[in-house]
């Protein structure tokens, strides 16, 4: 029975052990030890009581637990480090999401504005050919038509030149000028011969046999012998007046004093003009 003590006095010295590199350990990862009352201890009512003979049994069961247990918090602190990397990742591809979605809408935009602008582009082509289409046919017509004022104008030098010479359009200017002047001294010379005078002033010559009764005045109407009408003086040349025959249908055996007299007058004006 002697070796038993001294069997029990050997086996505490793991435990001891034990609980040293436990501390250690804990000391090392920075925990603390913490004292709770029994009441709140599990299994503090009814403890188990262990014989000696099973002490370094459970102490070496505790001891695989202790183990086993520091294991998984070691595991579970690397599962938590790489579930906050994975966290963080899934938040930068969620960020990266929303940022291609944004760029996608963009895109998306700009290729709708693109569209639009490629069927307006469109548009104005056409009506850009159109344009030139009518241009072009402007710029033959317009082509035609310089070489016809070409072709005119190079037909009216020869006139032109004919004219600028000596015998055209100077020289026709000046035959027009001395033909008005040759005219005005025709015109004098017979005024004198024939005096042209209103009918209120007096007559060199009247002569007789010529109906004094009915004047007329120089476009033609009838007025008194003493007056005239609106103003206007009749005209006479020599003496007789110039009257508007009447229009009536004259026969055979009228009088045709008047008409005499009138064809005498404008026979005088013919002189004059002619």
């Amino acid at each position: 029975m002697d070796p038993g003590p001294s069997s029990a006095s050997a086996d505490p010295s793991p435990p001891e052990e034990e609980e040293e590199e436990e501390e250690e350990r804990d000391s090392s990862t920075g925990s603390t030890w913490v004292v709770v009352p029994g009441s709140e201890v599990l299994g503090a009512d009814a403890p188990k009581v262990v014989g000696w003979e099973e002490l370094q049994q459970e102490l070496a069961r505790l001891w695989s637990l202790s183990a086993a247990l520091a294991a998984a918090r070691d595991r579970k602190a690397g599962l938590a480090a790489r579930l906050e990397s994975a966290l963080e990742a899934r938040k930068a591809v969620l960020q990266q999401d929303n940022e291609l979605a944004e760029m996608r809408q963009r895109l998306q935009s700009h290729a709708d504005f693109m569209g639009e602008l490629r069927m307006q582009t469109k548009e104005v082509s056409a009506n850009v050919e159109d344009r030139r289409e009518q241009l072009c046919v402007k710029i033959r017509t317009l082509t035609v038509a310089d070489k016809t004022v070409g072709a005119a104008q190079s037909k009216l030098q020869e006139p032109c030149k004919l004219l600028s010479g000596e015998r055209g359009h100077g020289r026709l200017k000046g035959l027009e000028r001395m033909l008005r002047m040759r005219q005005q001294y025709m015109i004098g010379q017979v005024a004198q011969i024939y005096p042209v005078r209103p009918l209120n002033e007096q007559s060199p010559i009247v002569k007789p046999g010529l109906n004094s009764s009915i004047t007329r005045t120089g476009v033609g109407e009838a007025v008194s012998p003493n007056g005239s009408q609106n103003g206007q003086t009749p005209l006479a040349i020599l003496g007789l007046q110039l009257s508007k025959l009447s229009i009536k249908k004259t026969s055979y055996f009228s009088d045709k004093t008047e008409i005499q007299k009138s064809a005498t007058l404008l026979g005088y004006v013919a002189h004059v003009c002619i």
